[in-house]
C-alpha cells in the first residue's frame, strides 16, 4: 500500500504549474483566487498591484510570451478516479485588461513558453504526454517517443530538458501494475534533452527510481534536477559537457536538512547563482527556498507559494496574501 499511494503522488506531478525562465523581470505574475495579480517594483518606482480577471477561472501562470503577454491556464482539468485526466485547460494570452489576446493550444496539460517568449512547448491531455511546440502561430509535434510530464528551455532555446516515462506510461496504468517489475518500470522517470529543430534525443540520466524537474543553470553548462537514486530525494547536478552527476544536498546518511523543490517552482534569482523554490512545509503550506548552484548556503524564507523573478532578485506570495520581495 506504501508504494502505491507513492505512485499516486507521483503521477499527480502532470497537474504541476509551467516552469518560469530565469531571466529578470520588472513585474511578477500569480495566480491568486482564479485572477492573475501582477506586482510591479522598479528601481525608484513602485506601481500598485494590478489583478487581472479573464474569462475563465485562471489556474496556472506559465511565463510571458514575445511582447509582454501572460501566458495562463484558463479553467481547470477534469480529473477522474483522483488521477486520470480526462479533459486539459486551454492555454491562452492575455491582455493588459484580463481579456484573452488568443488561445494557444486546448485541452492541454500545461505549457512552458521559452525564455524570450518566441516558441512555447504544450503538454497534451490526448494523448498524454506528448510535446507540441509552438512557433509563429503554428504548432507541431515533437518526435518523441516517451510521455513527457515536465519541460525546461535551455537559455538558446536550441532544446528543452524534459522529465520522462515510458512509452506506454499513464496514471492509470502506474496504479494499476500487472505485477511488481511492471510497477517499478512505469514508476522509473529520466531526463532527456530534445533538440527542437530535429526532434533528436540525448538521454540524460538512467538510475533506479525517479530522476525530474531538470532546469537548466542561466549558462547553459549544467542541468540540476531532483532524484531518488540515494533512496530519497535530494538535488543533483548534471554537467552537460560530459554527463557527468553530483549530488548536492543530503549527503550525509540519513540527513534530510535540504528538502527538494515541489516540481516546476525553480527560478534562479536574477544577477546570482542562487536557485529559488517552493517545498511542501505541511501537507497545506508550502516554504520557499533557496540554495546556491553548487547546494550550498541553503536557506528558508518562510511559508509562501509560486516563487518569480523580479528586478534584482526575486518575490513570492506569503501565507497572508501579499507579494514578499527578496534579494541577494
Amino acid at each position: 500500500m506504501k508504494f502505491f499511494a507513492k505512485t499516486l503522488a507521483l503521477a499527480t506531478v502532470i497537474l504541476a504549474q509551467g516552469a518560469l525562465v530565469a531571466f529578470a523581470a520588472e513585474d511578477a505574475y500569480f495566480v491568486q483566487d482564479g485572477t492573475l495579480l501582477k506586482h510591479s517594483s522598479e528601481p525608484g518606482k513602485r506601481s500598485p498591484d494590478a489583478r487581472l480577471v479573464a474569462s475563465k477561472k485562471i489556474s496556472a501562470f506559465h511565463g510571458l510570451a514575445d511582447g509582454g503577454k501572460p501566458i495562463v491556464s484558463l479553467g481547470s482539468p477534469k480529473i477522474e478516479d483522483g488521477y486520470v485526466v480526462t479533459e486539459g485547460v486551454e492555454i491562452a494570452a492575455l491582455n493588459d485588461d484580463g481579456s484573452t489576446e488568443r488561445i494557444i493550444a486546448s485541452n492541454a496539460l500545461r505549457a512552458y513558453p521559452s525564455p524570450s517568449g518566441d516558441r512555447i512547448a504544450i503538454l497534451t491531455v490526448d494523448p498524454i504526454g506528448d510535446v507540441l511546440i509552438g512557433e509563429n502561430g503554428k504548432t507541431r509535434t515533437l518526435p518523441f517517443a516517451n510521455r513527457v510530464t515536465l519541460v525546461s528551455w535551455s537559455p538558446d532555446e536550441e532544446s528543452i530538458c524534459v522529465t520522462a516515462y515510458p512509452p506506454d506510461w499513464a496514471p492509470y496504468k502506474t496504479n494499476n501494475p500487472e505485477g511488481t517489475q511492471d510497477f517499478l518500470r512505469l514508476l522509473n522517470s529520466d531526463l532527456f534533452l530534445i533538440n527542437i529543430a530535429t526532434g533528436e534525443s540525448r538521454q540524460l540520466t538512467n538510475a533506479p527510481g525517479y530522476d525530474y524537474s531538470g532546469v537548466f543553470s542561466p549558462d547553459g553548462k549544467f542541468i540540476h534536477f531532483i532524484s531518488s537514486r540515494s533512496g530519497r530525494g535530494a538535488f543533483y547536478r548534471l554537467t552537460l559537457s560530459d554527463g557527468s552527476v553530483q549530488q548536492l544536498t543530503n549527503l550525509a546518511p540519513g540527513s534530510y536538512d535540504v528538502p527538494v523543490g515541489r516540481s516546476d517552482t525553480f527560478v534562479w534569482a536574477a544577477g546570482s547563482d542562487t536557485l529559488l523554490y517552493e517545498a511542501q512545509q505541511t501537507e497545506t503550506t508550502s516554504a520557499i527556498r533557496a540554495i546556491k548552484s553548487d547546494g550550498s548556503s541553503a536557506r528558508s524564507f518562510g511559508v509562501g507559494r509560486q516563487p518569480r523573478l523580479l528586478g534584482s532578485g526575486a518575490a513570492f506570495l506569503a501565507e497572508d496574501g501579499s507579494v514578499k520581495e527578496v534579494r541577494f
